[in-house]
């Protein structure tokens, strides 16, 4: 298994993996996670910014000549509001189901902590859905600890 920055060639398979993500998601909590019709579009439009983009790390991880997963993370300034200084943001990791258990993720999250300690992050924070334990576990795995919890409440629903 390699784990690099992508090609062009290979962001079709990227935006791919990145819908299933967003298809995982929406399928934890239809009311948080937004509805996006064709999430695949939305990506390929956005990745090839990503590739040039100093403050954007991606990287695949490819096994016999195919994109099995993927971690999208940013280079962030101070957010007052957060309170949450300079860091990396892991926004996305995906590791295609039929690949899983290989080491990808493990390999994915190693190379994007590594490249934002290059490029001057002082840490790394992420978002995971509650009920995504296998992504708590592996993270875990990777050094991170839980800093905060998100809690959500509809409001077109009376409190109980």
């Amino acid at each position: 298994m390699d784990v690099r920055a992508p090609t062009l060639d290979e962001l079709p398979a990227v935006a791919a993996l990145a819908a299933k993500l967003v298809r995982l998601h929406e399928g934890y909590d239809p009311l948080r996670f937004v509805h996006l019709d064709d999430p695949e579009a939305g990506y390929a439009r956005f990745l090839p910014r990503v590739l040039g983009d100093a403050k954007s790390v991606l990287r695949v991880a490819v096994s016999e000549g195919r994109v099995i997963g993927y971690a999208y993370a940013t280079l962030e300034g101070l957010d007052y509001f957060a309170l949450l200084g300079p860091c990396g943001k892991l926004h996305d990791l995906y590791v295609d189901d039929g690949a899983r258990g290989l080491g990808a993720g493990e390999a994915l999250v190693r190379e994007v902590k590594a490249e934002l300690r290059r490029r001057g992050a002082p840490r790394v924070v992420l978002l995971t859905a509650a009920q995504n334990e296998r992504a708590q576990r592996l993270f875990a795995r990777a050094g991170f600890r839980t800093t905060m919890l998100e809690l959500t409440a509809e409001l077109d629903e009376p409190a109980p």
